[in-house]
Order: C-alpha cells, then structure tokens, then sequence
C-alpha cells in the first residue's frame, strides 16, 4: 500500500516542514504518531497531527519552535507544545508510572518502539519518521516504511482493535470508553481479549483512587455522536460486554433506540455541534414503548427515567469508607444521578431534551387540518423557549415514528410546520408587553394578558392587533 504523504499533510506542509529541517538541524528526529497515522492507512482526512520529537530536551524544541511563532506549553510537564495557529501536539517521548496521573520522566533518547509501548490501542501504536520524508524530499511512503512494532497494520487489515499492553491498559479507564467511540466510528471490532478487559476494567483510577472524571466520559460520547456513521455500534459494543447501564442509564431496556440514532446521523451533518449532541440525546432517551405519563410515574420510583437534576449529588460518606465506595461509584453514583450526566454538562442541551420528549406525543398525534395548525404553533413557541426549532425536530420525529416518508421534508411534521409558517420559529406576537404599557403598568397581570393575547393569537387565528388589544381589555374588564 502507497500513501502519498505529502498530499496527505498539504495544509500543514509549508509551515511543518521548515520546522521539520530546523529540528534536524539541531539533531531532532520528529515522528508522526498515533491517531494521524492511522487515519493515513484508513485513508481518512487528517483533523491534527502529534508529532513526538526525539533526541532534543525540551528546551531545545521550545527554542526552535519560537522561531516559527508563540509557543503555548499546554502540557509543559508531560512534554506537549503547542505551536499558535498550527493544529499539532509536539510532544517528546516518556516513560509513566501508574495511573491517568503518573509521575512523568521525559526521556529524549528513548528509542520509538519503546515509546510506542505506552500507546492504548496497536492501530494508534505507529509511527512515520518525518524526518527522513522532508529532508529527503519523499512523496509517498509505503507501508513498510511505517514503524510498526505492535501489529497495527495487521490488526487495521483485519477490521480488529487491540491492546498494546494489557496492564497499561487497564490504568486508564477513559481507554475504556475510546474503544467504544472508535468501534463506532471505524466499525473495527475489538478483539475477544480486549472485550475481556474492557469488561472488567474499573472504572475509578486506581491510582488517585477517584471515579473516572464526567468531562472525560463526555468527550468520548461526543466523539462517538458527532464522528461515528453508526453511534449505535459503539453502544451496542457497551451493552454486549454489559458496561451500558452503568454508565449510559438511558439504555436500560431500550434496544430499540439504537437504530434511530443511526437512521438519524447522516441528517444532521450540517447542524452544529450542539444541535447534534441534542437530537442524538433526545432519541436514545425516548421510549416508544412507554407512554410519556408512565414515565413520569415511573419517576419518583426510579430516578433513572427522567432525573434531569445535575446538581444532585450522593450522600457524604466517612473518609475511612472513600477507597470502598469510590469503587461503587462507577456503578451507582454515575447512574442515580440522572440519564445523562455521562452525556453532556449542558443545562441548555438538557431542557431543550426534556421539552422535546414532552412534545414528541404531540407530533405524533399531529393531524393535517386546522387543528394541526394551531397545534404545531403552539409546539413551535415551546421549542423557541429552549432555542430550538421544528426543522431540527422534524428530523428526530421522521426518524422515530414517520419511516413512511421518503425524506424529512414529505414528513407531516415538517409539512404542516411549513404550510403553518413556524418550520424555522415561532409565529411572531402581535402584542408585545409595550403595546399595553400605556393601561397596563408591569407586573404579573401584565405577563398574563401578553401570554393570553398569544394564546388568542394562535388559536384564532387573529391578525388584527388593535382588535386583540381590545379584546383583551375587555377581558380584563370582565
């Protein structure tokens, strides 16, 4: 197999490879690695680069780095430098102790199979030596000329992920959830051993004794939503090796909603990043076989349902019981929480979830006729409350409950939505709180009578604004 490096690394190539010639000048051996690598052999596009520079202190790197720029040390003490306005890690090799926070000894004259050995995965535990493609003005490379001291190549061939090192394995648990977002976005299966491990790993860092931090679970899940052409399998991968409630409660007896989020994935490619992150969330946590007031029964009984409180927290526990119940909490504290504390921080993400599982049986009983109107505006004006709209969720209910239509547009949603004139945000109100200023002084009657004059509004049709005023005088005459 042939990669043509150069065209490969176009947008980094005119400021990378002057650096690249000004470490070798200084007896630096720079190597790409990891992830950029193995995107190289998928023939994937490169979103950044690391490259691990060997036979230079640190120093020295930073001195040579300043020459082309601002260098910010966004890791200073595990060896990382960032160069501004170039999206690459430059990092020297190391040796760790145990633990997500070892002890770091940077090791400059460490040979690349041996710094390679720290890797979590084979297919990220390769190298190209860049060095020898710039300063000897390759264009393409094979694969025999990638540094490959772990089988990664074979493992990519074989559609199988691996482990570099069993026990540097388990010292991570976020490794854990890496597999999950790369089985997902690769469709690369992990091999029976690596299921096994994952299967028992703790999910605590062993050697600070504390859970596995929730903003490192939430990048992975993320990667996972926003990369994977099928979220499902990596998921599905959790649930197979039974880590999925213990982490992603809204999986729990809910197979089904793994296909939606695949059926919905290539349709929201052009919304952001949150927007996604949403719509995604909303799905899994929907279940079509449940009705909405059985969940909200549920509730108080099993706070797994619709538990949206991030600010709940577990009881305080002695210190002499912390070693033993850190080592619970990947179970129960993770879970009891709420659905999705795993998933996203967000109180904005997470209302705009609950608002659009309390309408979803509402576009399912949508009918196409004058009620249906007034009833989709009536939806539209909720989803502005949180910011979001029915063309976003037009593509969610065509997914879940509208498989009939060929597209998102032929859906009935989106039709009446369109038809109505609310598809991108609500109707406009005729009468603002101003307009009432002059007999009404602020305060909650006034907030009653604007919430009122909208209702009017949408439910009649009204058009006419100095007629709705004087209705709504009267009303309040009345």
């Amino acid at each position: 197999m042939r990669i043509d490096i150069v065209n490969s690394l176009q947008k980094y190539k005119d400021q990378l490879f002057p650096i690249v010639r000004a470490l070798a000048e200084r007896g630096g051996i720079a190597y790409l690695v990891g992830g950029c690598v193995r995107d190289m052999v998928l023939n994937l596009p490169l979103k950044d680069l690391d490259i691990e520079v060997h036979n230079m202190e640190l120093d020295a790197l930073h001195d040579v780095l300043r020459r082309f720029g601002h260098v910010e040390e966004v890791g200073k003490k595990f060896g990382v430098l960032l160069l501004l306005g170039l999206a690459i890690d430059w990092s020297l090799p190391r040796s760790d102790s145990s633990g997500r926070k070892p002890h770091v000894i940077l090791q400059p004259q460490l040979d690349i199979k041996q710094a390679l050995q720290r890797r979590d995965l084979t297919m990220n535990a390769m190298a190209i030596n860049l060095t020898t493609v710039v300063c000897e003005g390759l264009q393409e490379i094979t694969t025999h000329d990638i540094i490959d001291p772990f089988g990664g190549l074979r493992d990519i061939a074989a559609n199988q992920m691996r482990a570099v090192d069993d026990a540097f394995f388990v010292q991570d648990p976020l490794r854990l959830l890496r597999v999950m977002q790369f089985a997902g976005r690769f469709g690369m299966a992990p091999t029976p051993e690596l299921d096994a491990l994952c299967a028992r790993m703790p999910l605590y860092d062993t050697y600070d004794d504390r859970p596995l931090a929730r903003e490192r679970i939430q990048s992975e899940v993320v990667k996972l939503l926003l990369l994977a052409p099928q979220p499902s399998v990596g998921f599905a991968w959790l649930m197979r090796i039974s880590r999925a409630e213990e982490l992603f409660p809204f999986l729990k007896d809910n197979p089904e909603a793994l296909p939606v989020i695949d059926r919905l994935a290539p349709h929201v490619q052009a919304c952001s990043a949150d927007e996604q992150v949403m719509l995604f969330l909303t799905a899994l946590c929907y279940r079509p076989l449940m009705s909405l007031e059985a969940q909200q029964i549920a509730a108080p009984q099993d706070e797994r349902v619709f538990d949206f409180n991030l600010d709940k927290e577990m009881p305080d526990h002695p210190e002499e019981d912390r070693r033993s119940v850190s080592k619970e909490m990947s179970g129960n504290r993770m879970s009891n929480k709420n659905l999705l504390i795993n998933c996203t921080d967000s109180h904005k993400t997470i209302k705009a979830v609950e608002v659009i599982l309390q309408i979803i049986p509402q576009l399912k009983n949508l009918s196409d006729d004058a009620a249906g109107l007034i009833a989709i505006k009536k939806i539209a004006a909720q989803l502005a409350a949180v910011q979001t709209s029915l063309a976003l969720v037009s593509k969610l209910s065509w997914c879940l409950f509208e498989s009939t239509a060929q597209a998102v547009e032929q859906s009935l949603v989106y039709c009446v939505a369109d038809r109505a004139g609310v598809l991108n945000g609500p109707e406009e109100a005729l009468v603002q709180g101003r307009d009432l200023l002059n007999q009404i002084p602020p305060g909650p009657e006034l907030g009653r009578l604007v919430a009122l004059a909208y209702q009017l509004q949408l439910e009649e049709s009204v058009r006419d604004k100095q007629a709705l005023i004087e209705r709504l005088m009267g009303e309040r005459g009345a």
